[in-house]
């Protein structure tokens, strides 16, 4: 069964705290460049950070990360910059720019670099991904897909893999 795969999943990734989330399944039209909406407009927001816990822009301690599974029929994709929340906002500080908002500090990177590049990871049906979404720019697209997007997220403080033969931090997909 189903939950019970994600169940022994969960409980064998290490966390920093024991809270998780169930933020639900969700089931979205085909063949969308941007998946996460604005909840007010519902406008896709294109690259975003979130701020799942509505926490001061400058806290960069405690973020919680999301898993999201694909139960969807096709691939689907996340788009990601390999830059944190925190390396963005120090580089605006530092030029006495005083961001306090995270559709802003996005908006501050890319007039700054316009040009950066996006990593495109893509997610097998099956597959699953963790991803610190509070601390990096991101999002999600079904792009050129004809099936609905179906997937499940569970948010929570998953601990980042720490490689045997080194100290840095690695993320991980699930298949």
């Amino acid at each position: 069964r189903l939950d019970q795969v994600i169940n022994r999943f969960l409980q064998s990734l290490p966390q920093r705290r024991p809270n998780k989330r169930v933020l639900g399944i969700f089931a979205l039209p085909p063949n969308r460049r941007s998946v996460a909406l604005q909840k007010d407009t519902m406008i896709p927001l294109g690259l975003h950070f979130d701020n799942s816990l509505g926490l001061p822009l400058d806290d960069f301690e405690d973020k919680p990360n999301r898993i999201c599974f694909n139960l969807g029929k096709e691939a689907r994709y996340l788009w990601c910059v390999n830059r944190s929340l925190k390396s963005i906002w120090e580089e605006a500080a530092s030029e006495g720019k005083q961001i306090e908002d995270e559709k802003v500090l996005v908006q501050y990177f890319f007039s700054k670099y316009e040009d950066y590049p996006v990593t495109r990871l893509k997610l097998e049906p099956g597959e699953a991904y963790i991803a610190p979404t509070d601390y990096v720019i991101h999002d999600g697209s079904t792009e050129g897909s004809e099936h609905p997007d179906i997937t499940f997220v569970i948010q929570g403080f998953f601990a980042p893999l720490v490689s045997e033969n080194s100290s840095e931090q690695q993320g991980y997909i699930v298949a």
